[in-house]
């Protein structure tokens, strides 16, 4: 069940690096990496079971003076269908994160000030981003939204480096903020807008 790795695919990180909880989903959340590897690649099953939720501040740090300056990148298995809140917060090494094909929500400021996360890539089946999810990610030069997601969430990008942003038919809400303080150089917004929040 746990399928054949292509030969280039990076060796899963031990399990032991991973404290986790069984799910409402029958599925396994990862609660905390206790490694200390600058890459690190999710395992897809733990003790048979898939893994289907990244929780709450895994790899991210509360404060400021607590970052995580070790982490590089992550690579989630297309196992995983939910990031939490805050899961890679103040991780200011991060380059890169690989997400899954099957990845449905991201948590509110998962991602937020990962001030070295330079590219990422949002797969089709993602329908919900919270607030602030990309907050000073100030590498972050470009973004594709897809038509699936029909909300952009308060402060999604506010203090990126973001310079284009490509809106795909589909989209609704732009939050307040949403894009405030970054580099844009143009924006276009599809016909499907209804809504643009103060300070956008």
């Amino acid at each position: 069940t746990t399928g054949t790795p292509e030969p280039d695919d990076p060796p899963e990180s031990p399990v032991s690096d991973f404290e986790y909880q069984l799910n409402n989903d029958g599925g396994i959340t990862i609660t905390k990496y206790i490694g200390n590897d600058a890459n690190v690649v999710v395992p897809a099953y733990i003790e048979e079971k898939p893994v289907t939720e990244i929780g709450t501040f895994a790899f991210g740090r509360y404060s400021e003076g607590d970052a995580n300056r070790t982490l590089i990148s992550v690579k989630l298995p297309d196992t995983v269908i939910h990031i939490g809140n805050q899961v890679f917060v103040r991780c200011t090494a991060l380059e890169t994160v690989q997400l899954p094909e099957n990845l449905q929500s991201i948590g509110f400021s998962a991602f937020s000030q990962c001030c070295s996360l330079s590219s990422i890539e949002l797969p089709d089946t993602l329908t919900s981003m919270g607030n602030s999810v990309f907050f000073k990610c100030k590498a972050l030069k470009s973004i594709r939204i897809h038509k699936q997601i029909k909300v952009i969430e308060n402060f999604s990008f506010c203090e990126s480096g973001l310079e284009t942003v490509v809106f795909e038919e589909g989209l609704e809400v732009i939050g307040k903020r949403a894009f405030f303080w970054t580099n844009l150089k143009e924006i276009v917004l599809p016909s499907s807008v209804k809504e643009i929040g103060e300070w956008a």
